[in-house]
């Protein structure tokens, strides 16, 4: 075992502390503090289990954010593209010189596309809304 010591004053007594639940709490599940018995400086120490959690759970997140950003990347250009495609259903519906048939198609793609746009934009702000963070992955992991 790591002896644990004071980078400050060298000293090698340091003793277990605890601060007030509601200043340390994110950091609980993974640290421990402990105060210098000399000088009073306070340090944080990872057991090696929690270490070890800590680092797995760092990866697994970078992981899950790379993820994520390319699912975002994804539905961004589906958006584009759908938005494109509507306006050229749009300016179809529009123009005086298109069939009846032609407007028809486009008034029903326009609904259509506009229901896959509802559906990306939905996907897009669940994606932006989850929570991403890094003591709450660790405590939940």
């Amino acid at each position: 075992m790591v002896t644990k010591k004071c980078p400050v004053c060298g000293c090698t007594e340091l003793v277990p502390y605890q601060f007030a639940e509601y200043v340390i709490s994110e950091f609980r599940p993974f640290m421990d503090a402990f105060m210098c018995a000399d000088c009073g400086r306070i340090e944080f120490y990872a057991p090696e289990d929690r270490r070890k959690k800590c680092v797995e759970t760092t990866r697994a997140k970078n992981a899950e954010e790379k993820e994520k950003a390319a699912q975002i990347e994804l539905l961004e250009s589906q958006l584009a593209e759908l938005n494109a495609e509507l306006e050229r259903c749009k300016a179809i519906a529009n123009d005086e010189n298109q069939t009846v048939k032609a407007v028809r198609e486009a008034e029903a793609s326009i609904q259509e596309l506009s229901e896959k746009i509802r559906s990306v934009q939905d996907q897009l702000s669940q994606l932006k809304s989850r929570n991403t963070s890094f003591f709450g992955a660790i405590i939940h992991h």
